[in-house]
């Protein structure tokens, strides 16, 4: 209330009275003129409190998505707000002949409770307000209905090596990993996780290993199916509390022809307790497929340069660099060979001489191919194989030999992926 006056007169007409409607506020400001007061008592009030007690919760089985309960000053007049699914209020404050503006009333201990009719219920995210009205006095407390479970969902490859890639080699051995973290806000019992896989996916369920917290799962508890291009992974007996992790690997190889695959991952599960929701998170990983490939890329041109010493069975050193250029871009060690087949030697009038070659001492035979390496390592791609300068050139006679000539061979290079 705001009284004005002069001296001791009141000045009527801008009287302020406050109430909670119009109707009793204007009748305050028409009625108060009294006049010559020495004084005005004002009756203390206490202030209004108020509070949403209840998780507000839009699991439809869950008490929490269609009830709301709390607290406020007895006798308190409460209207909701927030959420289409409240009715509209029907009740009128004591006094009031303005339409109803309330929902409940607050009982002698201070409790409030109210239903919202039947199949109506709560949206998660929305936030509901409960503003108590009491001798012209108000306060709203507010609460967030809870979001529908959601947890974080995530994974990642890992190559033959063990490591992350998004890139893996069609037919070799990888491994997908999943982690879902359960920030859901709820418990969840019995997850399942449904696996979109692409064609020519190929996994032994004995292998699928499965835990929560780093603590395996017991496979008794767990149930694996396939449904055309579908893997299922039910759990039973297990609960995945909230912020729990629950991790599973999966261990394949695909022959798969695109360039890449996509995998989607959904989890569902039971909550509070025994509400199932089909989409409790999803997941989609892309993998980028590499066709595994062995190549000679370069191979050296022997040059043995001028030569004045052609002493039988010396050998002659190459004048230039003895390098292959290889690509192996096998995620494992492959036990292919390099081979060499020379030919016979003419010098350039078309006559046959008498040279050998020979590498690393022993001499390479021009009627199959001679292994010079073979590989035990991983190449990781393309890389230069230094045969350091160990091919010779050594003349076997002086048949037809002579400085003042050149001499050539074709040499017949191959890489060979051997068993």
């Amino acid at each position: 209330m705001k009284v004005f006056y002069t001296n001791e007169n009141v000045i009527g007409n801008k009287t302020e009275g406050y109430s909670i409607n119009t109707g009793i506020s204007k009748s305050f400001k028409d009625k108060f003129l009294t006049q010559n007061f020495s004084r005005v008592l004002f009756t203390y009030i206490p202030d209004v409190t108020a509070t949403i007690d209840n998780d507000l919760s839009p699991i439809k089985p869950d008490i929490n998505s269609h009830q709301i309960k709390g607290t406020a000053t007895p006798g308190a007049y409460v209207r909701f707000a927030g959420d289409p699914a409240f009715p509209e209020p029907n009740i009128h404050y004591e006094g009031s002949d303005t339409e109803p503006e309330y929902h409940t009333i607050a009982d002698k201990n201070g409790n409030y409770s109210f239903d919202l009719p039947k199949d109506k219920y709560f949206t998660a995210g929305n936030t509901i307000t409960a503003e108590a009205s009491l001798g012209g006095k108000t306060y709203t407390a507010s609460k967030k209905v809870k979001n529908m479970p959601n947890g974080d969902f995530s994974s990642y490859v890992t190559n033959s090596d063990g490591d992350k890639t998004d890139s893996i080699y069609r037919s070799n051995s990888s491994k997908l990993n999943y982690t879902y973290d359960n920030t859901s806000g709820y418990n969840i019992t019995n997850p399942k996780i449904t696996i979109e896989l692409p064609d020519n996916f190929n996994f032994k369920t004995n292998e699928i290993e499965s835990y929560i917290d780093g603590k395996f799962i017991n496979n008794d508890n767990v149930k694996l199916s396939k449904d055309g291009n579908k893997l299922v992974i039910s759990y039973s007996k297990t609960n995945l509390e909230e912020n729990q992790k629950l991790e599973f690997t999966i261990p394949f190889n695909t022959d798969n022809e695109n360039k890449n695959i996509s995998i989607h991952a959904k989890a569902s599960g039971t909550v509070n307790p025994d509400y199932y929701v089909d989409n409790i998170g999803e997941n989609d990983l892309t993998i980028n497929l590499l066709e595994s490939a062995l190549e000679l890329k370069s191979v050296p041109d022997l040059n043995y340069g001028n030569v004045n010493d052609l002493s039988v069975g010396k050998p002659i050193k190459t004048i230039n660099s003895q390098i292959v250029g290889i690509k192996d871009t096998y995620p494992y060690v492959n036990n292919w060979r390099l081979e060499l087949l020379p030919t016979d030697f003419y010098d350039n009038e078309g006559n046959k001489v008498d040279f050998d070659l020979r590498y690393n001492e022993k001499k390479l035979d021009t009627t199959y191919y001679n292994v010079l390496y073979e590989n035990k390592k991983i190449n990781n791609g393309n890389f230069d194989l230094d045969l350091h300068k160990g091919i010779d050139l050594v003349p076997a006679s002086n048949n037809n030999v002579s400085r003042s000539k050149e001499y050539k061979s074709d040499l017949n290079w191959s890489i060979t992926d051997a068993p």
